[in-house]
């Protein structure tokens, strides 16, 4: 059966996922991050709101002093610009269109377990359903970051992208996947017309890396995954071309218009102070011994006044301004990275599996406590276990939700992890694996230098769809 079959039969069950999505949001929004004004996340929220003020004013990409600015990518100030014009700046209108939005993430997950495992309807009911639960969507859908605009792009990205491969070339998509893969969807002709859907897929590409600029790693893992299907070449070679070109189309704009600016081709300045503000400050913090706030403001001053004493920092071009001290600011992370190779590799690995181990609940308990956890440097890694099992707060629903998302994080990681096990006996799985893999590799990898669980919030669908297959397929096996 199609796809768009499956969808008609089943939209009465899409129609209550999507309403119970909703409503679970707007709850939480509604008693929980509008009471704690936790939808406001510190610096982040606010460069992305002036932005969009600034935009909905006509005034362009520009800082709140009127300098235009590339700091960050303009997708997500974009976006709220569209509904603070249409509702006269009124930011919390703004979040519930966002909510409304993001309530179809698990609709999108229904589609997507489709496009892998397309006979397993149940198996897309239950990865939806499951998916309404998530607390890092939940959480992100009314909050003022980028992360739930990003989510359900992404998932659109995915499915446009993996369902033309699966039914590109009748030959099969990777040399380990069976023939025919096509036949379980009911697609009659594979081959008609399957061009435009890497077109499109380029497009959503290009969309997503002026959302969150990491749509160029995603576009060389993508092309990699093409190279290494089972097409003949010149079928690579059109789908790889129509998707890059596609790509660019949409990230030229912005692209040619730092160039103007700057003479080069940059899509943001973030990059040189994320590292040495998170990532190289807490190496240095490591390597001497001190607190971590005291390296960080250590390495800032040293920015500073690298900045200060250099001539190319007088120029009037804010743009290039930016350009020139994010790139002073690469070149002394890197030193301080390369001072201790051991540590810095040592701590590159924590944050990946900060990323991937960590809770939503401890933005939760700042925003419910208001205050920072002390992590001083005689706190253990128990100490840090602690405060999720035994958190300091009388809120009982906060406590609550803590443990659930304890719960929920186990089984999604366990039951994701046993399914690349299981997937070296089965043969169409270890195929669908081999195709999401490198996906969920380059974005677990490139919270290297910074590893929070929001990050992990892009591949957690994915997650709960492969732990919600080999959990159904376990309890096949153990009933029958």
């Amino acid at each position: 059966m199609e796809i768009k079959h499956i969808i008609k039969k089943e939209k009465k069950f899409l129609f209550l996922i999507f309403i119970l999505s909703f409503l679970v949001r707007l709850f939480f929004f509604q008693f929980f991050l509008l009471k704690n004004n936790g939808h406001w996340v510190c610096s982040d929220s606010a460069q992305y709101h002036k932005v969009a003020v600034q935009i909905a004013s006509g005034n362009g990409v520009v800082d709140d002093y009127g300098k235009p600015t590339i700091y960050r990518v303009p997708g997500f100030s974009f976006f709220l610009s569209l509904f603070y014009k249409l509702f006269n700046f009124d930011i919390t209108i703004t979040l519930l269109v966002q909510i409304f939005l993001s309530s179809f993430i698990p609709v999108l997950v229904f589609l997507l377990s489709l496009t892998f495992f397309p006979s397993f309807i149940f198996i897309a009911k239950l990865a939806s359903f499951f998916m309404v639960f998530n607390l890092g969507s939940v959480l992100h859908a009314g909050l003022m970051m980028s992360d739930s605009l990003f989510l359900l792009l992404f998932l659109i990205f995915l499915i446009s992208f993996f369902y033309g491969l699966s039914c590109l070339n009748p030959t099969g998509v990777i040399p380990a996947c069976p023939s025919k893969p096509c036949a379980k969807t009911g697609d009659t002709d594979p081959g008609s017309n399957p061009y435009y859907r890497y077109f499109w897929a380029g497009l959503l590409l290009g969309i997503i890396s002026l959302v969150r600029p990491v749509g160029q790693f995603l576009l060389i893992v993508s092309i990699f995954i093409l190279l290494f299907s089972n097409y003949a070449w010149k079928d690579k070679i059109k789908a790889i071309s129509l998707f890059v070109l596609a790509w660019f189309f949409v990230i030229f704009g912005w692209l040619f218009r730092n160039y103007l600016n700057t003479n080069q081709f940059v899509l943001h300045s973030m990059s040189g102070y994320h590292f040495l503000t998170y990532f190289a400050a807490e190496v240095e913090a490591k390597n001497e011994g001190i607190s971590y706030y005291k390296a960080k403001n250590k390495l800032l001053d040293e920015w500073n006044n690298i900045c200060e004493s250099e001539e190319t920092f007088n120029v009037k071009d804010n743009l290039s301004n930016e350009v020139a001290r994010d790139m002073v600011a690469q070149g002394l992370a890197s030193k301080y990275l390369l001072k201790n190779k051991v540590q810095t590799l040592k701590h590159a690995v924590i944050n990946i599996f900060k990323t991937i181990f960590g809770l939503n609940s401890s933005y939760l308990l700042f925003i419910n406590n208001n205050t920072l956890p002390e992590y001083g440097t005689q706190t253990t890694f128990l100490d840090k276990i602690k405060r999720f099992i035994f958190p300091k707060t009388e809120n009982l629903f906060l406590t609550s939700v803590i443990y659930f998302e304890i719960l929920f994080l186990l089984l999604m990681l366990f039951g994701f992890l046993f399914n690349i096990f299981v997937s070296f006996y089965e043969k169409s799985l270890f195929c669908n694996n081999l195709k999401i893999l490198p996906i969920i590799g380059v974005l677990i990898f490139l919270t290297l230098g910074s590893g929070v669980a929001r990050l992990r919030l892009p591949v957690e669908p994915i997650f709960i769809i492969f732990a919600t297959k080999f959990y159904v397929d376990l309890f096949r096996r153990i009933r029958f």
